[in-house]
């Protein structure tokens, strides 16, 4: 099948949406479809060899995409660049034939829509998350306690109105798709009511490169003691829980280190410059994956519903154990079994990290039996027949 993935954000790249989007990209690839891939184009402005065909919204090769664009969230510069996206989409289109379009997040959805309306072409919707829950936590907050009274000032009333009309616009973009995918059954179950029930759609979970050589060798030296997390440094990533779990934490184990494995360039938050915590930034995949691999325990502290973190997938292979929250884990974790899921509580989930800090076998035992299921349910080889028959339905549906 010839296929159009579309993604509004930077390729390749060390996020979770570029490690998802090229992770199954390739699988499809070495799966017999001729897929391409238009993005914003690398970070660094040099596209490294991929067995993806790839296309950037400018005309003349990749070029260096502004660090506005490279940070997940709202910014003018991603406007300006989506707009950007739309015109290459479009040249791309009236150049080559495509049977189907995968587009990934809203922002590459409206950028496709136009010329794949008006050229026939079946669209499918990749929602990586719900919109409407995440959108306020990307926006700024200031917080003043005078007098003892707690005063925030920032822009959430505002953001909340808005990320209720993305929802808004969310559904309609849906009425002219063919179908839909979403990363985990709570996220899947938002999609398919904003679609009206009307559309085909498929739950497709990140996964992971059967070539990675983590899946072949997750024998790292650990750090005794110490716990990884890992992403950007954006609210919506549980920093302020992460703080407060790690302050819990280190009063009483003066001897554990929190690991931060980023690629953000930003300032560490100042919530996080705390004992025991160290910071490893990082510019590639597999700088991260030895980065974080050194720790035996891995901390995600999301609370919101709807959207599978790739990290899940990336700490279970590496054979660590996995503390996190039942809203995150919906569908993949099991509290005692593979992983911590604990209340979505930084109480509880300190309560869940000290103990396995004193209890190094039982970390031990849910590190390989994260690392089982992860080889055994989650490559990318496993997902492919999910996706392919969810584009057979797309377009015997779109016809």
């Amino acid at each position: 099948m010839r296929l159009l993935w579309v993604s509004a954000a930077p390729f390749p790249g060390t996020t979770g949406t570029q490690v998802y989007v090229g992770t199954l990209a390739r699988a499809l690839v070495r799966a017999g479809h001729q897929l391409t891939l238009c993005s914003y184009g690398p970070s660094n402005g040099v596209a490294p060899p991929d067995i993806i065909g790839q296309v950037w919204p400018g005309t003349s090769g990749p070029v260096r995409t502004h660090q506005s664009e490279q940070t997940p969230g709202p910014a003018m510069a991603r406007l300006l660049t989506d707009i950007r996206l739309m015109s290459g989409v479009a040249r791309y289109l009236r150049k080559h034939p495509i049977d189907l379009i995968h587009a990934h997040h809203l922002p590459a959805l409206l950028a496709v829509l136009p010329t794949a309306r008006r050229m026939g072409i079946p669209v499918v919707y990749a929602a990586h998350t719900d919109i409407v829950a995440e959108l306020p936590l990307w926006f700024p907050r200031v917080v003043f306690q005078p007098y003892g009274s707690r005063v925030e000032l920032g822009l959430g009333p505002l953001s909340k109105r808005i990320s209720r009309q993305l929802g808004v616009i969310e559904s309609q973009a849906l009425r002219h798709c063919c179908g839909w995918t979403a990363t985990d059954p709570q996220l899947a179950s938002i999609i398919d009511d904003r679609a009206k029930g009307q559309l085909p759609g498929a739950i497709v979970m990140p996964a992971l490169d059967p070539s990675d050589p983590v899946i072949n060798d997750a024998h790292l030296d650990r750090e005794p003691g110490s716990v990884a997390w890992t992403g950007s440094f954006d609210r919506f990533q549980g920093l302020d829980e992460l703080a407060t779990i790690w302050t819990e934490v280190s009063e009483q184990n003066k001897t554990a280190s929190l690991k931060l494995v980023t690629h953000d360039r930003r300032p560490v938050p100042r919530c996080l410059r705390l004992r025991g915590v160290v910071v490893t930034r990082v510019t590639s995949w597999r700088q991260a994956m030895e980065a974080l691999g050194k720790a035996s325990i891995c901390i995600v502290p999301r609370t919101l519903q709807g959207g599978m973190p790739v990290k899940f997938f990336s700490a279970m292979a590496l054979g660590q154990a996995v503390v996190t929250t039942r809203n995150a884990a919906t569908g993949l974790l099991r509290d005692g079994v593979n992983g911590r899921v604990v209340e979505g509580t930084p109480k509880a989930l300190a309560r869940a990290l000290r103990q396995l800090l004193n209890q190094p076998q039982t970390v031990a035992r849910l590190g390989r039996a994260a690392r089982q299921d992860a080889v055994d349910r989650h490559l990318a080889t496993h997902r492919v027949p999910l996706i392919e028959d969810l584009y057979r339905r797309a377009r015997r549906d779109c016809r």
